[in-house]
């Protein structure tokens, strides 16, 4: 008597079947892994919170933490400052400490910009603009 799985394995096709079917799902599992990848070693762009303590006693709507030596930063302060929007400076590199001043934060690279309640990291132009006229910040 024969079972459903001898006759799979004497069949001729089922072999080619099986490996036709490990084949398909290898590049999907490596899909898979660099999307999870993906998300991981690249953090979302904005974060909604309260990031007051961090605003300090500054009357500014928008806060840039920034590095003199880091292009992105001198590339977003031309923007703010191109769009005529009044903002405080926070130069990280200034002092020796600059790491810990924004780890806080969550965010391990310049720039960051904290505009109202929204925190958003790295540079990324067009979501400053949405965010700047949603804050209504601009002039």
């Amino acid at each position: 008597m024969s079972t459903l799985r001898d006759q799979q394995a004497n069949s001729s096709l089922w072999p080619l079947l099986t490996n036709v079917a490990q084949l398909l799902l290898l590049p999907f599992s490596a899909l898979v892994l660099m999307v999870a990848l993906e998300s991981l070693t690249h953090p979302p762009a904005q974060f909604q919170g309260d990031f007051s303590a961090y605003s300090g006693d500054s009357k500014a709507q928008v806060v840039i933490y920034n590095a003199s030596w880091c292009p992105a930063s001198r590339e977003i302060h031309s923007l703010l400052a191109n769009r005529g929007v009044k903002f405080e400076e926070r130069d990280l590199s200034a002092s020796s400490n600059w790491f810990q001043g924004h780890v806080p934060l969550g965010c391990d690279s310049v720039p960051i910009l904290l505009i109202g309640d929204t925190l958003i990291y790295g540079n990324k132009p067009k979501l400053i603009e949405q965010q700047l006229a949603k804050e209504n910040v601009l002039p």
